[in-house]
């Protein structure tokens, strides 16, 4: 068995590759189809940026007029037309804004991984100021920053927001998303905590945006706000916001918002010491030759560092496609192939076997009829002295050879040790017609079977 153990071995290693080294998914006929077939978080040729992943954000990139936007009260549901800012004295003498009917300019920004949206609401003073100062338009700016996802969906993370004129950025760490549906709907939900008066209370958005066409020439939006009450629980509407807006070429978006900035008496400089704030004079001179907006309208962009926190081109993502697995039906294919192989190495080393081991025991019994009838040396054998052999082993004289005949010529030469499984095969390999006996044309057989230069070699 020896010989199998060796061939065994070489079957496995044959076949070591295959088993050892990381297949591919996909291989027909081999391996299972890959996950990302399937699945496109798996999918390699689908990269994180947005408009590879939903034709929505290309639509929504752009430069927006805002024709019309109103706020409105939570409780009344009626147009706020009055409001004082909180940079103005409680005296009222400055007067207050209206809210409503307002015009706005919006920068949609798709860059790869990450979508910027930027506005700038203008609303417009009452003329209810009891000081003899003329009163500026107040300027809202707001900007909002996302990143793809490892989703691959076309869903936006939200990264943060920045309401007014900041001094700093800060990365929310609550996971608030837009996702694009049904082709021309964006549908994002916003949910963080807020401290007043030393209080933690969840504010909680739900927005829309709605484009009437496939390249999003027209579009409105729709805002609710809500807080939930920290001891009940309950959903309190705080406000809800509403907008019209119309798609425009770079000339026109610079040329209306110069002609709103005149019509509300947005001033270059602050007009007077109790307005010297951003938030009542041009945030930029939209007039200007070639004219650029700031990058960021609320003062602040995200740094790299912000944008590493969620921005997916700087993480790992978790949909990695595993190593390939055999499908059943290779396995079973090889299975098979392999037992046939290793039956048929078994077979042909075994046979050789037994013809080895054939080959000694006849020449241990032509061995000792040799030594029994004092032949020394190599040479054909007539008819006559085969016959003279034959009887000289018979000794019942009955025309055959027993197997206790051949036995005892062997234990007698004393040449060799056989045990009962030898004579087994040996009997085996001579008794032609399997009676258990040797008759005169069989053991001519056998002799016959035996090189002459291995005939007596032991005598």
């Amino acid at each position: 068995m020896k010989g199998f153990s060796v061939a065994l071995t070489t079957l496995l290693l044959a076949h070591s590759p295959i088993l050892s080294s990381a297949l591919k998914c996909g291989i027909k006929g081999i391996t299972e189809p890959c996950l990302a077939d399937t699945d496109p978080h798996y999918d390699e040729s689908i990269g994180y940026a947005f408009k590879d992943q939903d034709a929505f954000w290309a639509a929504l990139e752009g430069l927006y007029v805002i024709e019309s936007a109103t706020e409105y009260d939570a409780l009344t549901g009626e147009k706020i037309t009055s409001f004082t800012p909180g940079l103005f004295p409680d005296d009222g003498s400055l007067g207050t804004y209206d809210r409503s009917n307002n015009k706005g300019f919006v920068n949609n920004t798709v860059a790869g991984s990450r979508f910027y949206t930027r506005e700038y609401r203008i609303a417009t003073h009452n003329s209810d100021q009891s000081v003899p100062i003329p009163m500026p338009a107040l300027i809202l700016p707001a900007d909002a920053f996302y990143t793809s996802t490892f989703e691959k969906d076309g869903t936006a993370r939200l990264l943060g927001t920045n309401a007014g004129f900041q001094t700093a950025f800060t990365a929310k760490t609550e996971n608030n998303t837009v996702a694009p549906v049904s082709g021309n709907t964006l549908l994002g939900t916003e949910k963080f905590v807020a401290n007043v008066d030393g209080v933690d209370i969840t504010i909680e958005t739900y927005q829309t945006v709605y484009c009437f066409d496939e390249t999003c020439s027209k579009s409105n939006s729709y805002r609710e706000t809500y807080t939930i009450n920290p001891v009940t629980g309950a959903k309190d509407s705080t406000g809800f916001s509403k907008a019209t807006l119309r798609k425009v070429e770079e000339q026109e978006w610079f040329e209306t918002m110069n002609q709103v900035f005149t019509e509300t008496n947005l001033p270059d400089t602050a007009l007077t010491p109790a307005l010297d704030s951003p938030y009542f004079k041009k945030p930029f001179d939209p007039a200007a030759t070639n004219p650029k907006a700031p990058e960021c309208f609320g003062g602040v962009c995200p740094s790299e560092e912000d944008w590493r926190t969620y921005d997916p081109e700087y993480g790992t993502s978790p949909y990695v496609e595993p190593p390939g697995v055999l499908t059943g039906g290779f396995i079973a294919i090889v299975s098979v192939a392999s037992i046939l192989i290793a039956l048929a190495i078994f077979y042909v080393v075994y046979k050789r076997g037994v013809e080895r081991r054939e080959a000694r025991l006849k020449e241990a019994v032509m061995g000792s009829i040799a030594k029994q009838m004092g032949m020394t040396t190599n040479r054909e054998l007539s008819p006559d002295e085969l016959e003279e052999m034959f009887n000289s082993i018979d000794a019942d004289r009955n025309g055959n050879l027993s197997r206790e005949e051949i036995k005892e010529l062997v234990t007698k030469a004393g040449m060799v040790e056989m045990s009962e499984r030898d004579y087994d095969i040996l009997i085996a390999s001579i008794d032609l017609d399997g009676n258990g006996t040797l008759s005169f044309a069989e053991f001519c057989a056998f002799y016959a079977s035996i090189p002459v230069q291995d005939n007596f070699n032991d005598a």
